[in-house]
Parts: C-alpha cells; structure tokens; sequence
C-alpha cells in the first residue's frame, strides 16, 4: 500500500495543532447562533461552518444561504421552516437516542440549496452545517425512511452508521452522517485516510492523494449535565497518515473543526455516543471521499469476520487454540496482532480450549 499524502488544507493547522497552539473543540451549549466560523484564523477549516439555536416559541431565525448550502438537523423538538413560499415541518420529538441501542437512528434533516431565503420558528435544539457551492438546486426534507444505516466493524469498535445526505442528486459538496457509538466502543477504527484514486510523485514513489476536505464532528452523550460532565465524556483523535497529532477529550455539545486526515473517536465506557458528522470539499473536487484503511491497523478488518462468526449465538462461546492459529497463519498476523484477537474474544464472553 501507498503511503498517504497530506492534502493541502491541513499544511497550514498541522503544526498549530500538533503543539497546541489551535484548539478545534468548541463547547457549543451556551452559543444561539454561529459556532464554527472558517474565516476565524483559530480555526483549522477553511470550508465548513456551524450554527446552532435553541428555539423558544416567540423567536424567528431569518437564514439567508447566497453562496452556500446548507442542512439542519433536529436535536431535540419540533421546527416549522418557511423557505421560497412553501412551509416544511421538522422534527426530532424525543431527541437523537431514542430508538437506540437496537432501533436505528431518528434522525432527519432539511437541505437548503444555494441562494434560498428561509425563515425558521419552533421549539428545541437545531444544528446547521453549510458549505460553499455554485449548483441551483430545491430544498428536501430528508426523513428516516430515506437514510441508509448499517453496523460497521466488530467487538470494541463496533458501531453504527446512518448517511443522511451524500453528495449527488440533493447536495453539492456537502455530506452528513450520524455514528452511534456503544458505551466504550470507537468508530472510524480502523483509521482511514480519505482520498481521490489519484496519485502523484513523491521522492519516496508514487502516494495516493488525500481529498482537500475537511469536517465538523458534533458530539453527544445520553448521559449529559454539568454535574457528571467531568465523567462523562468521548476521545476526539486526529492524525495524519499512521501519526497521531492531538486527542481531545469532549462533552455532550462539543463541536470539533478537522480539517481532514484521519479521525476515530471513542466513547466513555459509562454511557453510549453519537456523533454528527458533517463533510465537504471543495467546488470542483470530488464531492464524496473514499475511505481506506491504514495498511498497519488492517489487521483488525481482517479480525472482523472471525469476530463476528464466533458472536454467532447459535455457537458456543468457545474459540479452539488450533483455530486461533490457523487464522494467525492465514493473515500473517505477528504476536501483537494475535494478542489484540486473544484480549478481544476474552472480553466478548469467549473461552480459549484446547493446546
């Protein structure tokens, strides 16, 4: 596998944010209005941006889009949105975890094309994410019959995934999917650089070039309040190719700017997570980047069927040493790759037998 090249918007952040000298997290719970804002030189995203409104009954929010589109999404209540003459009802009545663990996502979302007037009353919490486009386009109500959702990984990095809007007959440039993380559990594991199936010269050979895109990671907590806030949290990671640069821990309401590379989050072992993931790239590029893995953490996709195949409940939980070793064999998996499969099985609930 090709080493992967940095892509060009991260070169101005990546020593900031190495040293700490940039900090991407914003504790967003006590802001009505905008939250991330890229023309902010302590910023790292150049693309995207946020609000975020909690609406009370008497209050109208006037959202003009000109050059940008747009998606809001319900947290929490019910909004009434008056855009281009017509009226479009949206809502999240009982919050973003209430069909999980088991019962999927909730979620819905409204998209606003570029050059649209719209007017937004209601009561509750409601996030926007926008960034630049130049294609006309009409709103959508994106309800969750439409969204796709699918498990991803296996054992402690098991989660789901549901894309609410992708690039192509709606949006533009810009994507939103919500990740429901178990208590413990991480997502984005193993990492993944996103890039174009391009590549260009470097002095070590040729590299596969990273998207010049960049996203916003909103982060919540079921269990959330400023008495447990200091227990109760997730671990918001970046890289760059297979370095991690910086970790952050984040609450219930935090916003975190990436302006790409890798990203896996983990949750708090007391309470299960979502994160909103809002993406774009720039006009011209290609709207929608391809994820793949780091060729040194593979080892746990191929860990995944196995793990899966023994979670199998019409088996029994146990796991031969012979098999173990087969397996071991099979993907080349050295002593730290086989130590990871032992310690996983172990705390699924599974016993080693055999010599």
């Amino acid at each position: 596998m090709h080493p992967s090249a940095m892509h060009q918007n991260l070169n101005p952040y990546l020593d900031k944010l190495a040293q700490g000298q940039i900090n991407p997290c914003r504790s967003t719970l006590q802001i009505h209005g905008r939250v991330l804002e890229p023309e902010d030189a302590d910023t790292p995203i150049s693309l995207l941006d946020m609000h975020r409104w909690d609406l009370t009954p008497e209050q109208r929010i006037p959202l003009t889009t000109r050059d940008r589109e747009f998606v809001l999404v319900p947290q929490f209540g019910a909004f009434t949105i008056q855009v281009d003459g017509g009226t479009i009802q949206l809502e999240r009545p009982n919050g973003p975890f209430d069909l999980y663990p088991g019962g999927g996502s909730n979620a819905s979302a409204l998209y606003l094309p570029i050059r649209c007037q719209a007017q937004i009353s209601g009561e509750g919490e409601l996030v926007a994410f926008s960034c630049p486009a130049d294609r006309p386009g009409l709103p959508r109500l994106i309800t969750t019959p439409e969204t796709d959702s699918w498990s991803i990984g296996a054992a402690f990095w098991r989660h789901d995934r549901t894309d609410i809007l992708l690039p192509g007959p709606i949006s533009q440039n810009l994507t939103l999917r919500e990740l429901y993380l178990p208590a413990g559990h991480w997502a984005d594991l193993p990492p993944a650089t996103h890039d174009q199936v391009a590549y260009e010269e470097t002095e070590q050979g040729e590299a596969l070039v990273e998207t010049n895109h960049e996203a916003i990671q909103y982060h919540r907590c079921r269990m959330a309040g400023p008495e447990i806030d200091p227990f109760v949290f997730a671990t918001q990671n970046i890289m760059l190719g297979e370095r991690l640069r910086r970790s952050y821990l984040v609450h219930d309401g935090d916003a975190v700017a990436i302006p790409g590379g890798a990203y896996p989050t983990a949750a708090c072992p007391f309470t299960d997570h979502i994160v909103i993931r809002a993406m774009a790239t720039p006009i011209g590029e290609p709207p929608v980047p391809i994820a793949r893995d780091l060729e040194i953490y593979d080892f746990l996709r191929l860990m995944e069927p196995f793990i899966l195949g023994v979670n199998d409940p019409s088996l029994k939980p146990q796991v031969s040493r012979a098999n173990l070793r087969a397996f071991c064999k099979l993907h080349d998996f050295g002593d730290l790759e086989a130590s990871v499969l032992v310690g996983t099985l172990i705390e699924q609930g599974f016993d080693i037998v055999g010599g």
